[in-house]
């Protein structure tokens, strides 16, 4: 019986497939993907590795980075050999380029056999991370999971980029508020906005070409706001049908070339009955751009004049004779209109203020 098979941990190590007398051509590797909701967790004893051995657990917010596999004739058989007798199968969801959901199956640790932690041998982390390089896969989950203290948030994404009434100034900003975000900034994601009136939608065609203006937020950690926004979005869950919005991972624009990993929503349903907001804009669609730019640049200076404060940021970006210096400040103000340009970030103004998540005072 052929099937996708999602592999994690000594699993992607070819080598350590054929050392331990196992055929890893029954495997025949397809893509990378995330699985969503889950973390490595160190929760098993082996003593065939003499220490501790990985599985998954449910963690919303995290993710276990992958490989999709094609199991060949006689493959589930030995994958079942080489799990042994402490895992069981089971059928998950993993998101292929962050979007895609894919359906698969893979092993997780028997209850009757998990354990809290168990600290791994040297031995076995460098097999995992030897597998994880030769494809390509982020190792900081892996070496999270090998700290205890650490280990429940292993390859936690913190970043989330919102685009609508989540916003600041808007009308559910309080959840964001509410989750004490260490940073708040504006941001860009491919994509494009829809109006539905009271809000907007996010849709990811294959344009590249199309921006949508956001906010990238990070937080000390996601799992309980992704609990209340995954019920306020209509996100049921990957696997699941119904739902309004999907939470899907996606790289984000964060100012100077500059990207980071986020979470965000996109809207469900391939067929769209409403009107595409061309600016990819929610605010500038709404007639509040030039409102927010002003409440922001008023509290990113707090106590400072706007001059003190172009001075700086001409300072932190250009090397100049004192009097190149001076007509660079000129060109940057009023800041306003520079940040509302993109002749300067928020995230280099953030820099400069100190004001990594500065708000705003009042809603529009």
């Amino acid at each position: 019986m052929k099937g996708l098979y999602f592999g994690y941990g000594s699993n992607l190590n070819q080598e350590d497939w054929e050392e331990r007398g196992f055929r890893a051509g029954v495997l025949q590797p397809l893509f990378s993907a995330y699985l969503p909701d889950f973390r490595l967790s160190f929760s098993l004893h082996s003593s065939g590795r003499n220490g501790g051995v990985l599985s998954v657990t449910p963690r919303r917010g995290c993710v276990v980075p992958g490989v999709v596999f094609e199991v060949q004739d006689g493959g589930w058989e030995t994958l079942d050999r080489k799990e042994g007798n402490k895992y069981r199968r089971f059928t998950a969801t993993v998101l292929r380029d962050g979007v895609e959901e894919v359906q698969v199956t893979t092993y997780e640790a028997k209850p009757d056999y998990e354990q809290p932690f168990v600290e791994p041998n040297p031995d076995y982390l460098a097999v995992v991370r030897e597998g994880l390089e030769a494809h390509q896969l982020d190792i900081g989950p892996l070496l999270a999971a090998t700290d205890k203290e650490m280990s429940r948030s292993a390859g936690e994404i913190t970043g989330l980029f919102v685009y609508g009434t989540l916003m600041r100034g808007e009308s559910r900003h309080h959840l964001i508020r509410q989750a004490n975000p260490g940073c708040i900034i504006m941001a860009e994601i491919c994509g494009k906005l829809i109006d539905f009136g009271q809000y907007p939608g996010l849709l990811l065609p294959d344009d590249r070409e199309k921006y949508v203006q956001g906010e990238f937020c990070r937080f000390p950690s996601v799992e309980q706001l992704l609990t209340t926004l995954d019920e306020v979005e209509g996100f049921r869950g990957y696997g699941q049908s119904g739902s309004l919005y999907r939470r899907v991972l996606r790289d984000v624009g964060v100012g100077e070339g500059r990207v980071r990993q986020a979470w965000t929503y996109a809207y469900d349903s391939p067929n769209v009955d409403a009107p595409i907001i061309t600016s990819g804009d929610w605010r500038e669609h709404r007639g509040l751009r030039d409102e927010m730019f002003e409440k922001l640049i008023k509290a990113h200076c707090d106590g400072e004049s706007e001059e003190a404060i172009a001075g700086k940021l001409a300072q932190s970006v250009w090397v100049q004779s004192e009097e190149d210096l001076d007509r660079s400040v000129q060109d940057l103000l009023p800041l306003k209109t520079a940040l509302a340009m993109s002749r300067v970030s928020e995230r280099r103004l953030a820099q400069v203020s100190q004001k990594w998540a500065a708000e705003i005072d009042r809603s529009f």
